[in-house]
């Protein structure tokens, strides 16, 4: 009898562990879930910049320049040439060319971390839905070992 209690406690340990495994699981797919959304954000705002340099082609005389809030000025473009943001408020002139090529760099960066984040998904997703019915299986037994 006093064999079977302790047996019983050992399988109320393992379903704790289960539980908060599931549980840090289920964290760690949120946060997969979050970082799927910044990428594919990120990759429109790719995409924007690369049809906003793609229409500097194109002749033009007045353009509007955004400066925030819904507010734009009328300004000119007088050359070729596109700053980039380098880092640490460093900037480098590009030409319309090099600037694309940049965009489809990055692009090509971010699909792959995008794939990576959608490979763990699916890994965690399985995982969780394989450990969920083990634990409902173990707390079944736990319950009908108390009748």
């Amino acid at each position: 009898m006093e064999k079977e209690k302790h047996s019983h406690k050992h399988t109320e340990a393992e379903i704790q562990e289960k539980v908060i495994i599931y549980q840090l699981l289920n964290k760690q797919l949120e946060e997969l879930r979050r970082d799927a959304v910044i990428i594919q954000e990120r990759l429109l705002e790719l995409d924007g910049t690369r049809q906003a340099i793609e229409e500097l082609k194109k002749p033009r005389e007045d353009v509007l320049i955004p400066i925030g809030s819904g507010f734009y000025l009328y300004g000119k473009i007088t050359g070729k040439k596109i700053l980039s943001n380098v880092g640490a408020d460093v900037m480098v002139d590009r030409s319309v060319e090099d600037a694309i090529e940049m965009i489809e760099e990055k692009k090509k960066e971010l699909e792959r971390l995008k794939s990576d984040v959608e490979r763990d998904t699916n890994n965690v997703v399985k995982t969780i839905n394989e450990m969920l019915p083990e634990i409902q299986e173990m707390i079944r037994e736990v319950q009908e070992g108390e009748k």
